[in-house]
């Protein structure tokens, strides 16, 4: 069956909402149709160089550059929306990043040739040493929105000065890149960018670049301020942010309440520091908290005196954070439920630095359990709950939680929060877990063996879901 008479652009636009798999099925159906969807198979471009300190077969330096002749060739290079240029982990020198050397050949012909994939939307590097021409060429693709730097490096003697297109995407990542961090803020447009993930926000201090009227989500790994000034003129760059993951471990609290509100004014998630938790858990829009991990751990006390005098957070619909394990227990369970009466997302991670657990009783965790369904102070809006205990010491551990019911502890929850849709405990070596899905998964585990397998398997499938999430690390961490 041949193709109805529509011309060939409007077939690939059709086609572009199909599923790969479908596309595959499609150019199956007759030779019309082959030749018609054929270019669309090849959405996603993936570079393979080799590092300087590492010299590849022939063969493999041929196959690699007919791909990249291939990609980049008239018929098929209009169609590719996605390009990943690694090298990978084998290929690296122990010591060394691919990054730390010269660029080889073919990211030198790779360079020379972005200019093809017209329709390129997203663009990602890794252990990449990227030169002024490399930069260049990315910013004259017309269609990219997603730019993402991972272990990159730029060389000093290269200069941006004579790059004139500036870098025009919605969404730009610089991981574990220092040395790019300057060149990019001198070239990136602040009116299109959205979403930001930096090492650090100095660059765009010293280029004076801002401010980003319309990114809402940022993302900052280890920001060092000298003062409260500079952080104050920093972080009052982005007044359109409703999504802050700022790993930042200083202490803004003695900024004044009207210096205070101009940072992040219409923040709605918030991921960080609970040191600096009390500049934002009073906004209006606030609906997520998520508090990075420690060392030590943190104290539930330390949290709540850093809230001084507030009693309930009602706005709050989302709550992630790691506790120490010995001092948590119904009471401060209690409380915590007592802040935040709206939950409809609670997950803890509950730990300690005394492993051998030396002179402290573990808080029993099924009688926790069993004390909060009994006792009826779950939010009725809750809809997750998960708890995970971590680094608990084998002689802690009670037998008698093997052959507890947590089937019933579930149902118990579940009658007092009849939206509940996922339930997952986690105690050393075993595990719970009731998650209403399509279909319905329930899974328990009794053995470390099955427990891991059942976290790895649970780790997947929220990376697959989050992968276009600035939080994913972070959120994964309780999940």
């Amino acid at each position: 069956m041949a193709p109805p008479p529509l011309a060939n652009e409007l077939w690939y636009e059709i086609c572009a909402f199909l599923p790969l798999e479908a596309i595959r099925n499609l150019s199956s159906a007759d030779h019309d149709f082959h030749v018609l969807v054929r270019p669309l198979g090849f959405s996603e471009y993936h570079v393979v160089p080799h590092s300087h300190l590492y010299i590849p077969p022939p063969e493999h330096l041929e196959r690699a550059s007919q791909r990249l002749d291939f990609y980049s060739s008239p018929e098929i290079a209009p169609r590719v929306r996605a390009c990943i240029a690694k090298v990978p982990d084998r290929l690296l020198h122990p010591r060394q990043s691919s990054a730390d050397g010269a660029p080889t050949a073919l990211m030198r012909t790779f360079y020379d040739r972005l200019a093809v994939f017209t329709r390129l939307q997203r663009l990602e590097f890794s252990n990449i040493r990227m030169t002024q021409k490399g930069l260049n060429s990315v910013c004259t693709l017309p269609a990219l929105t997603h730019l993402s730097f991972d272990l990159c490096s730029f060389e000093r003697w290269e200069d941006v000065t004579g790059i004139k297109i500036p870098l025009r995407v919605a969404s730009l990542t610089a991981n574990e890149s220092q040395s790019l961090l300057a060149p990019l803020s001198q070239i990136m447009s602040p009116d299109t960018l959205e979403e930001l993930h930096f090492g650090n926000l100095a660059a765009l201090t010293a280029e004076k670049v801002g401010p980003f009227p319309h990114l809402h989500t940022l993302k900052v790994l280890d920001d060092i301020f000298y003062s409260e000034a500079e952080a104050l003129d920093v972080l009052a760059n982005f007044p359109a942010v409703r999504t802050c993951c700022i790993k930042y471990n200083g202490m803004l609290g003695d900024l004044t309440a009207d210096a205070a509100a101009v940072i992040f004014p219409d923040l709605q998630k918030y991921a960080g520091n609970y040191l600096n938790l009390n500049l934002f858990h009073l906004r209006p829009a606030l609906s997520h908290i998520t508090l990075f991990p420690l060392a030590p751990s943190l104290r539930f006390e330390e949290l709540i005196f850093e809230l001084g005098d507030v009693d309930a957070l009602p706005n709050i619909t989302s709550f992630k954070a790691q506790f120490e394990a010995y001092d948590f227990g119904f009471p401060e369970v209690c409380r915590l439920l007592t802040l935040l009466p709206h939950l409809s997302e609670l997950r803890l991670r509950l730990t300690s630095d005394l492993m051998d657990g030396h002179g402290f009783v573990l808080l029993d965790p099924v009688f926790l359990l069993e004390s909060i369904s009994a006792q009826g102070i779950l939010p009725l809006t809750l809809q997750t709950f998960s708890i995970v205990y971590d680094a608990v010491p084998l002689k802690l551990m009670n037998p008698a939680w093997d052959s507890m019911d947590f089937g019933a502890i579930r149902n118990r929850f579940q009658e007092r929060c009849p939206d509940l849709a996922y339930f997952y405990v986690n105690v050393h070596h075993f595990s719970f877990l009731w998650w209403k899905n399509d279909p319905v998964w329930e899974i328990t585990t009794r053995s470390r063996g099955d427990t891991t397998l059942l976290e790895s398997k649970l780790l997947e499938y929220r990376k697959a879901r989050m992968a276009d999430s600035i939080l994913n690390a972070d959120d994964l961490y309780y999940s």
